[in-house]
C-alpha cells in the first residue's frame, strides 16, 4: 500500500494551467489575485493593472508567496512565460490548488515582440 501512495503522489499532475491572453482577460474580469513574478524593474516599466509584484528569483518568494490563499484561484504572469512556469511550479509543491498562467507572458500581453 505504501507504494501505491508514492506512485500516486509520483504520477500527480501540476494544478496549473496555460491560458490564451483572452482567457485570462477573462479570469482578470473575475477579480482573481493577479500576480507579477517579474523583476521590480520590470513591473514599473509597466504591468497589467491590479498586479502584485511577487518576484519569483528573490529569495524571499515563497515567504511572500505563502502568505496568500492557496484555496483561492491566482493568475500568474511574467515576461514572456518562462518564469511564472516556474512559480506556478514551486506554487503547485506548496499546495496551491487554482493557477492560471498567461501564455506568452506580459508580451504577449501588450503585442511585443520576443526578442
Amino acid at each position: 500500500m505504501p507504494y501505491l501512495i508514492v506512485f500516486l503522489l509520483f504520477i500527480q499532475q501540476f494544478t496549473h494551467s496555460t491560458v490564451s491572453k483572452n482567457e485570462f482577460q477573462k479570469l482578470i474580469d473575475q477579480q482573481y489575485v493577479l500576480i507579477d513574478v517579474r523583476t521590480a524593474e520590470e513591473f514599473d516599466a509597466g504591468t497589467i493593472q491590479g498586479a502584485l509584484l511577487v518576484d519569483v528569483k528573490k529569495d524571499d518568494f515563497i515567504q511572500k508567496i505563502n502568505r496568500l490563499n492557496k484555496q483561492d484561484t491566482l493568475l500568474l504572469f511574467c515576461r514572456s512565460g518562462r518564469r511564472s512556469t516556474r512559480a506556478a511550479q514551486i506554487m503547485d509543491s506548496l499546495g496551491f490548488k487554482h493557477l492560471f498562467e498567461l501564455g506568452g507572458g506580459y508580451l504577449d500581453w501588450t503585442g511585443a515582440t520576443k526578442d
